[in-house]
């Protein structure tokens, strides 16, 4: 369940992430080395969704200050939506898992965050 839940959120970022903006940030502040920064940035011309993969599965290897500054990326770059994404949809997957719940209290979960 958490395993199909955390693939739901990678995919969805991955659709949605700029990670050639994201990236300069990340390489300005010196989280992303050179290869890693061009890597990103040749594949984001052709490929955003892959280059969003990339980014992605560095920050899912790396340290806290690591993914300090993806998320700080996030906010500087206009990304807030994404951030916010991943916020309220990581806590209410995990209040499900950790509740042992099923999709419903998900539902009411990220209802009660977001306010409506």
């Amino acid at each position: 369940m958490l395993s199909e839940q955390i693939r739901n959120i990678y995919d969805k970022i991955s659709e949605t992430l700029d990670a050639g903006t994201a990236a300069n940030h990340m390489y300005q502040q010196g989280a992303l080395n050179k290869k890693e920064f061009e890597e990103i940035q040749k594949l984001n011309a052709d490929q955003p969704t892959s280059a969003a993969q990339q980014l992605l599965n560095l920050v899912l290897s790396q340290t806290k200050d690591f993914i300090d500054c993806f998320l700080d990326s996030l906010m500087k770059t206009d990304q807030l939506h994404v951030y916010q994404w991943i916020i309220l949809e990581g806590l209410c997957s995990l209040l499900a898992y950790i509740l042992n719940s099923d999709r419903y209290l998900r539902l009411l979960c990220l209802t009660y965050v977001i306010g409506y």
